[in-house]
């Protein structure tokens, strides 16, 4: 099995909504604002690749909404996802999989393209889609403060072509709150709420490490504490618990976090101290 981290092209987003409660002061010498309040962010995906399979998890934001979309967003098109591939000697007609951690657009807008004749077609043509099914009754009816992040045109078409598939059998829990899921063999992943109901956590065990790609329950190494939560976090409480129980369940394994949205660190781990769960840097 191999593990790659992906970029996809940075973006901005509000450092307030981004650190919600937690002051400026603290927050901007992690990932410092413009003169806008601004932080640039990454929108990595994540390539797993096994004997048979190339799993690419999440897509970024894609290139197919127009300007007045992307300029509230300052996209960054200094790549993308398809050249990034390219560079692994991987075309989109390679990738196996597609597993979408969630709906927000800035996870799945590279999910769908449009092809020559302008139709909305999946960006991977040989490839199953996969999501959780709670995140699919979300996206099907969802809750004021997420429906602008579910964009018809990054969705519909997936579930319009046949190529959609949702994960829904736990096969354990951890804690309270997180449903594991098992996707392949050594290949998990957590299914949590806080953040958006059905959010997944690809989870791989692999070369003696816990891999855990944290897309948005952990999103940079600044939100490592338990209390360190986004304003988008629909649900903040039930994220804190989660995020404290994925810690006590894996905080004596050898444990790799990625974070997809972080633009400086990449991987990180992270240690008890005195109660309080901290960043370490790799």
């Amino acid at each position: 099995m191999k593990i790659t981290s992906i970029p996809t092209g940075f973006f901005k987003l509000d450092g307030g909504a981004m650190h919600g409660s937690v002051p400026k002061s603290i927050w901007q010498k992690f990932n410092p604002a413009d003169e806008h309040n601004m932080c640039t962010w990454e929108s990595r995906a994540w390539l797993v690749e096994t004997e048979t399979k190339k799993i690419l998890v999440d897509c970024g934001l894609g290139h197919k909404q127009g300007p007045d979309f992307f300029k509230h967003y300052y996209l960054s098109h200094n790549t993308s996802l398809e050249i990034e591939l390219k560079k692994l000697d991987i075309a989109v007609s390679d990738i196996t999989d597609v597993l979408l951690t969630h709906f927000h657009f800035d996870h799945c807008g590279g999910a769908v393209e449009y092809d020559s004749q302008h139709n909305l077609v999946p960006s991977f043509p040989n490839a199953r889609y996969w999501c959780s099914l709670n995140q699919w009754e979300l996206v099907l009816k969802p809750n004021p403060l997420e429906k602008p992040s579910f964009l018809a045109e990054n969705i519909m078409p997936l579930h319009q072509q046949g190529v959609l598939n949702f994960i829904d059998e736990p096969v354990n829990y951890i804690g309270n709150h997180i449903i594991v899921h098992e996707f392949l063999t050594d290949f998990n992943v957590l299914e949590v709420n806080g953040h958006s109901r059905g959010l997944l956590v690809p989870h791989i065990s692999f070369n003696n490490q816990e891999h855990i790609f944290c897309s948005d329950l952990i999103p940079s190494f600044a939100h490592i504490p338990v209390n360190y939560l986004m304003a988008y976090d629909t649900q903040p409480l039930i994220c804190a618990k989660e995020k404290a129980d994925f810690y006590q369940h894996f905080e004596n394994l050898d444990t790799v976090l990625y974070f997809q949205h972080d633009a400086f660190i990449e991987t990180a781990t992270f240690t008890n101290k005195h109660g309080k769960y901290i960043g370490v840097k790799i």
